[in-house]
């Protein structure tokens, strides 16, 4: 459980990493394209727009998706293997 606990960690790191990057990209696309009807409110609504798509998105395809996956075929798999026994064998010793 702790090698699965640190996979979350790595995955939510990258997460939190590529959206701290598309929000610094917005801001440098914003400073270069800036002209004075460019207002800061404009601004900072442009990259929290960019910082919340990329969040939900990026978490939702590193994190969410890919963890309810491996639970469920984990979960059915372990239910699958409780269920069916062993044939007996045929020789005894």
């Amino acid at each position: 459980t702790t090698f699965v606990r640190g996979t979350y960690g790595v995955s939510t790191a990258y997460v939190l990493a590529d959206t701290y990057d598309k929000v610094q990209r917005c801001k440098k696309d914003l400073q270069r394209k800036s002209s004075p009807a460019v207002t800061s409110r404009f601004q900072t609504a442009e990259m929290v727009e960019a910082g919340t798509d990329t969040l939900l998105w990026q978490g939702l395809a590193s994190v969410i998706v890919p963890g309810f996956t491996i639970h469920q075929i984990v979960h059915w798999t372990s239910r699958s293997l409780r269920v069916i026994k062993a044939p007996k064998s045929a020789v005894t010793i």
